[in-house]
């Protein structure tokens, strides 16, 4: 078939995104009609002249983008023959057929860049390996989703607002996760397309309607006093369960989470303020630091083991945690994030101001305090209200 009698026209320009970065975008015209621009994923930094068409200094990597630019008008009017060979072209489609075979990006590509660049951070603040492990099962979940499409992979540009809906429904009724995982897996593919809108690498994210609600997590699991009493030197356990019963009471005393009680270190985080014995340093998850006071028991527990408190993998603290609770008759599922939250709750029901509790846990707000600590035994409440009475 012949080509249209318009010759085909392709303009580039440059055009600003949300967060501000500029990139040079493709706008094509033929039959007087023009296609929807799209982006070269080339940054611009002032160094475009619109009239030549071209980037106009002469270092290597600006040479190297106009041969890229020399390339893709190349590609471009090929792609416009192949096109002619089966059927008289339009630039839409030619739009398409170049974008689906030149500027392919998929969405697990995407979320394995993201993988990789949080796998290199590891160690700052921010970045755990507890961070990389959750995101690691967010990736999974989207290749096993494309397994079960019976597809390997879907182009970005091709997501729709309906593949998003087909996602969560995947994810609620095929796997029967909790809705607080579904907000959670679907936001992660939002936050990945606005970063490839950000980039320029896609227009608009066809995501961002989709409004998954977080619910409330229920009832705080926590342990009182008199459940705490029961982990401590229990005739009932043997030396081993014992060792892992302090390690988690030491979490109870101090709040620590996991990833921070396996970073402790006596030596380097207890000082002296004020002729008081504290544990100072950062949060693993958000840099934030932090101020514990060493309690009484907390103090017994770094003589007990000479200040190298006893700690196993996350997963064999949580198996013994629940054999140790079933044998000294706490009937609570219990956690080594449990720990953490019996810290809060203690502190807060001993009379400890919420803003100081937030700066003893290390929270970024007091908000996140007063939403996940803020219950109180009924005897405190009794307490704080006698004088009503």
């Amino acid at each position: 078939m012949p080509l249209p009698k318009d010759k085909l026209k392709i303009h580039f320009r440059p055009k600003l995104n949300k967060s501000g970065s500029s990139y040079l975008y493709c706008r094509l015209r033929m039959g007087g009609v023009t296609a929807t621009d799209f982006s070269t994923f080339i940054k611009v930094n002032g160094n475009w002249d619109a009239n030549s068409q071209s980037f106009i200094e002469s270092d290597l990597e600006t040479m190297e983008f106009n041969q890229l630019l020399t390339v893709m008008r190349l590609d471009l009017e090929y792609k416009l023959r192949e096109i002619s060979k089966i059927k008289v072209p339009h630039v839409r489609d030619l739009r398409k057929e170049f974008i689906n075979h030149t500027h392919r990006l998929t969405l697990i590509q995407l979320s394995q860049k993201s993988l990789n660049k949080i796998k290199s951070r590891i160690g700052e603040p921010g970045f755990s390996k507890g961070t990389f492990k959750a995101h690691s099962t967010l990736h999974m979940h989207i290749v096993n989703f494309m397994a079960y499409k019976k597809r390997n992979d879907i182009a970005i540009n091709e997501i729709t607002r309906d593949f998003g809906f087909e996602y969560i429904d995947y994810l609620r009724f095929n796997k029967k996760y909790t809705q607080n995982f579904i907000k959670k897996s679907i936001d992660r593919i939002k936050l990945l397309l606005s970063d490839a809108v950000n980039s320029g690498k896609i227009d608009k994210n066809p995501l961002v309607i989709i409004k998954e609600r977080k619910v409330s997590p229920g009832e705080i699991c926590f342990l009182r006093d008199w459940e705490m009493n029961l982990l401590k030197n229990n005739p009932l356990l043997s030396d081993n369960l014992q060792r892992v019963a302090d390690a988690f009471l030491f979490q109870c005393y101090t709040g620590l989470s996991y990833s921070d009680l396996t970073k402790f270190s006596a030596k380097k985080h207890i000082t002296e303020i004020r002729g008081r014995r504290v544990i100072q340093f950062h949060r693993t998850k958000n840099g934030i630091p932090f101020t514990i006071p060493i309690l009484e028991y907390t103090d017994y527990l770094l003589k007990k083991y000479d200040n190298v408190i006893p700690v196993l993998s996350n997963q064999k603290m949580n198996q013994y945690i629940k054999v140790i609770a079933k044998t000294v008759g706490i009937d609570k599922d219990l956690t080594t994030h449990v720990g953490r939250k019996t810290a809060g709750t203690y502190l807060l029901n001993k009379d400890v101001p919420m803003i100081v509790v937030s700066k003893i846990l290390g929270h970024d707000s007091i908000k996140t305090t007063e939403k996940f600590y803020a219950h109180l035994m009924p005897e405190t409440i009794l307490r704080h209200t006698s004088h009503l009475v």
